[in-house]
C-alpha cells in the first residue's frame, strides 16, 4: 500500500506514571523528535501533576511540552471532564482539519482520538501523540514508546485532505 505525500502518521503511547512519561519524553528528544512533533493529551489535572513531578535537567528538558501557558481545550468531553492538549503544530493540524471539514463530519478526527483514549484519560493517564514523517520513523517512535509504556502503542495513518464543497 502506498501512502500519499499528504499522509499523516501518528504513534500514541499511554502513560500513568510521571517518571515513565519523563523518561519517554527525554528519549524521544534524544532520538531527534522535537516538541513540534509531540502533543500530550489528558485532563488538566493529570498534565499539571506531571508538570509538578518533573525535576532535574533531563526531566525538565523532556517535559518542556508541559508549559502551563500552552494548553488547549479540545472539543471532546468525557463525562464532564475537559480534555486538554499541549499546543503546537500537531494539535493544530488536528484542529484545522476539524475546523475546515464538512459540518457533519467536522470533528470526526478529534472525537475518534478522544474516544480511543477515553478509558485511559478517565483514569488519569496522559497520552503522548507523536507525528512522524515516514513508516520508518513511526516504527522507531513506536519502539521508544513501547520501552516506557506498560500499554500497547497505537499507530494511525490517514490522509488529511482539504474539504471540497459538493
Amino acid at each position: 500500500m502506498t501512502i500519499a505525500d499528504n499522509a499523516f502518521r501518528l504513534a500514541i503511547g499511554i502513560f500513568y506514571e510521571a517518571a515513565k512519561l519523563e523518561s519517554v519524553m527525554a528519549e524521544l528528544r534524544a532520538d531527534g523528535f522535537t516538541l513540534q512533533d509531540v502533543c500530550l493529551v489528558g485532563t488538566a489535572a493529570a498534565l499539571n501533576a506531571a508538570r509538578e513531578h518533573a525535576t532535574g535537567t533531563q526531566a525538565a528538558d523532556g517535559m518542556a511540552a508541559l508549559d502551563s501557558a500552552s494548553m488547549q481545550t479540545l472539543d471532546c468531553r468525557l463525562e464532564g471532564m475537559d480534555i486538554v492538549a499541549t499546543q503546537g503544530p500537531l494539535i493544530q493540524s488536528l484542529v484545522e482539519t476539524r475546523r475546515f471539514g464538512h459540518p457533519s463530519r467536522r470533528s470526526w478526527l478529534q472525537q475518534e482520538l478522544c474516544d480511543r483514549l477515553a478509558g485511559h484519560v478517565r483514569k488519569g493517564a496522559i497520552a503522548v501523540l507523536v507525528s512522524v514523517r515516514s513508516a520508518v520513523s513511526q516504527q522507531r517512535c513506536s519502539r521508544i514508546l513501547l520501552r516506557h509504556s506498560s500499554h500497547a502503542v497505537q499507530t494511525h495513518e490517514f490522509t488529511l485532505s482539504p474539504f471540497e464543497p459538493a
